[in-house]
Order: structure tokens, then sequence, then C-alpha cells
């Protein structure tokens, strides 16, 4: 009976929406953005933009031979990474958590938030228009930087460009 009880007075899997205080919503930058909103999200664009910097360094540098990654906790940045001790790399090494996630997460999130950058100074009337101009030049100089980090990893594999549709789905 207490068991019923318990199940049928809440759902687990209905959660209720959690309004984030500390960031802005799209809805809330998409239309007449003020100066210092676009400010903020030119901050945060490049503070994403440089986030991730160190790690790609240890990574591609150490794949070069150029650094020698010494973690004493961790072996793996030169037994996986630079295939000692008999290990042959694989995709798990390069697309998953440390070893290459944040070299797909990272620029694909620069790049959306970019883009939400672009939406919020295009949609707003509280900027001149060379403003507005000049923030699309340096969110889409960020993308075009961003867009590098991957492909340098699938060389001729290709990456995705168009990232509109999070889902990736075809629209009919």
């Amino acid at each position: 009976m207490i068991t019923a009880a318990v199940f049928s007075s809440c759902n687990p899997l209905e959660l209720d929406e959690v309004i984030d205080p500390n960031n802005p919503s799209i809805a809330s930058i998409s239309k007449d953005a003020t100066p210092q909103q676009i400010q903020f999200l030119i901050t945060g664009l490049e503070s994403r933009h440089r986030g991730y910097v160190t790690n790609l360094a240890q990574a591609w540098n150490t794949f070069g031979r150029e650094i020698w990654y010494l973690n004493a906790s961790d072996s793996r940045f030169q037994t996986d990474w630079l295939g000692q001790n008999g290990r042959v790399p694989d995709r798990a090494y390069f697309g998953f958590w440390y070893h290459g996630g944040g070299s797909w997460a990272t620029p694909y999130q620069t790049i959306k938030q970019a883009d939400a950058l672009i939406t919020a100074a295009e949609n707003t009337s509280l900027i001149p228009e060379s403003s507005k101009s000049a923030v699309r030049g340096f969110a889409k100089t960020i993308q075009g930087f961003q867009f590098m980090i991957p492909a340098n990893f699938v060389y001729e594999n290709g990456i995705r460009i168009d990232v509109k549709d999070p889902l990736n789905q075809v629209l009919l």
C-alpha cells in the first residue's frame, strides 16, 4: 500500500524545468539585446574559445613529439596517445572523455555560442550597423578557428559544418 502511494504520488521520469539563474537564455538575447548583453556574450565566447587551448596543445604537441606531457597519476598520455607498450590507438582514444572528446564537444559548443552571438547582434536595434558587422566578423572568425580543431583530427574525413540543427535531422 505504501509502495503504491509512493509511486502514484510522483513520477520519477517527469522533471521540473530548471531555469539557470547564472546564464541568459537564448530567448532573452534573441530580441533587442543591449550593448552590455552583446559585450557579455563576446566575453563568454572568447573565454570558451580559449578554454581548451591547454588540453589541445598538450594533445597535438604530444602527437607531433614536440612536447612530452608527463603526468605522474595518468600515464595514458604516453601509452595511449603515442602507442607505447604495444598499444594501438583507435577511435576510442580520440573520441571520448579526456582523450579527445573535448576536441569535438568544446569547439562545437563554441560554434553554437557564436551563432547565439550573431543572432543577438542581428536582432537588436540598440547597436549601430557597424557594430553588428564587427560582432558578426568576430563571431565568424572564432567559428572558423574552432572548425579547424576537429578538422585537424580527422584530416580528409571531414567534419560537420551545418550546426543549425543540433540533432542533425533532415527536415522534409
